[in-house]
């Protein structure tokens, strides 16, 4: 064999490689006071190593992974799932009943088609979107080989369930009430059917793994990036937030696995936002000219993320907001309230222009908002300690 060790996720599946096969692996008929589940149930211990091996080899996917997978494994497991089906589908074509009956194997070879291919639907999200999908249909749950080859049902979203699947009994069955030939076949068939079940079985102890990493990874992220938006981006007060919902419409997306862990909003918006400044207006009179002042950004917005400003040219880059200001200033000899345009630079620093019966000031300002912010941070902490999302965090090794 390629592979020097099996991974313990498959040993109740693989078996010992040293041991004796406790079945006959090219058996013609069930022996006398053996039942057909229990066989299959022994079939891929005994008889399917070194063909699951070879197939492992042929659609190049290893029989572990201690990491997220790359993209070309993703589709390479995706093509894998694709020919699942097909044996699947090929299996409930040619499956063999009695007369004027469809035997009861039919229905079940049906039903994990359906179920292969929505294993592959939502493998196909996380390779063409990125974002981690509900794993049921992917989990090794949803695939394990059981001694009485059962399968559990598995959940799917607003959909339907795919439902039980009583496996071994209605192998049973087909053998049962059909004649010797025919439950020959039912064998025959039960051989097929674990080949691919086995594969299936892999894939899901596989990918299922790697696919909650992906989700930790998610969360993790995101995680970061929630905590960048409410503790280094501009700060917000309570009509802020109100705006930037109504705005960015982010209650209106779905919280399903399959669209992704919910990220912040791309842009801060901002509405009677308080802050202050200090401004100088050469047109005043003197010892008037730098004064310190009061505004409110009417409306505003910036992009907090770097990745999402709006310009990538030099300089530009920086810009991260912009807003539309009535100011109040009190001046001998100019009018006291004005309005202006202001811009922020890395959600931090911001410079602005006010004009005042003709007369036109600039400024710097500080946030008054940024004096709620200890206080907002402690309240979401304590919020996160409580649902423990640092625990999803990788740990450090201990030496």
């Amino acid at each position: 064999m390629k592979y020097i060790a099996i991974p313990l996720i498959l040993l109740g599946l693989l078996g010992n490689l040293d041991a004796i096969a406790a079945v006959d692996c090219k058996a013609g008929k069930i022996q006398a006071g053996e039942s057909l589940d229990s066989y299959l149930y022994q079939y891929p211990t005994d008889c399917l190593v070194d063909s699951l091996s070879e197939e492992l080899t042929r659609y190049q996917l290893p029989i572990d992974l201690t990491r997220s997978p790359n993209g070309a494994e993703l589709l390479r497991a995706y093509i894998a799932w694709g020919d699942i089906r097909e044996g699947f589908t090929a299996l409930e074509e040619d499956a063999v009943g009695t007369v004027g009956a469809p035997g009861a194997m039919k229905q079940m070879y049906g039903e994990l088609a359906a179920r292969a291919t929505e294993a592959m639907s939502q493998l196909k999200v996380l390779i063409e979107t990125g974002a981690a999908p509900d794993v049921s249909a992917l989990g090794l749950d949803s695939w394990k080989i059981t001694p009485s080859l059962d399968l559990k049902e598995v959940p799917v979203g607003n959909r339907p369930s795919l439902p039980d699947l009583a496996i071994g009994s209605a192998l049973n069955t087909d053998c049962e009430i059909a004649s010797g030939q025919i439950c020959q076949q039912v064998l025959i068939q039960g051989r097929e059917l674990m080949r691919y079940w086995a594969l299936a079985d892999h894939l899901a102890g596989l990918y299922s793994k790697t696919t909650l990493v992906t989700i930790r990874d998610q969360i993790v992220a995101n995680d970061e990036s929630w905590k960048t938006y409410l503790y280094d981006s501009k700060p917000m007060l309570p009509l802020d937030f109100v705006l930037t919902d109504f705005m960015e419409k982010q209650w209106q997306g779905p919280d399903r696995y399959e669209n992704g862990f919910r990220r912040p909003p791309k842009t801060q918006w901002f509405l009677l936002h308080p802050a202050v400044g200090v401004e100088y207006l050469s047109g005043a009179l003197d010892g008037d000219q730098l004064q310190p002042m009061l505004y409110i950004e009417v409306v505003g917005a910036n992009r907090w993320n770097e990745e999402n400003r709006w310009s990538d040219v030099p300089v530009l880059r920086y810009l991260s907001g912009a807003s539309v200001i009535a100011s109040y200033t009190d001046r001998a000899a100019v009018k006291d309230t004005g309005y202006g345009l202001t811009l922020t630079f890395s959600n931090v620093y911001t410079m602005g222009v006010a004009r005042y019966d003709g007369e036109t000031g600039v400024f710097l300002s500080l946030d008054l908002a940024n004096l709620f912010r200890d206080k907002y941070k402690n309240r979401y902490e304590k919020f996160k300690d409580k649902d423990k999302l640092s625990d999803l965090k990788p740990k450090a090794e201990v030496p």
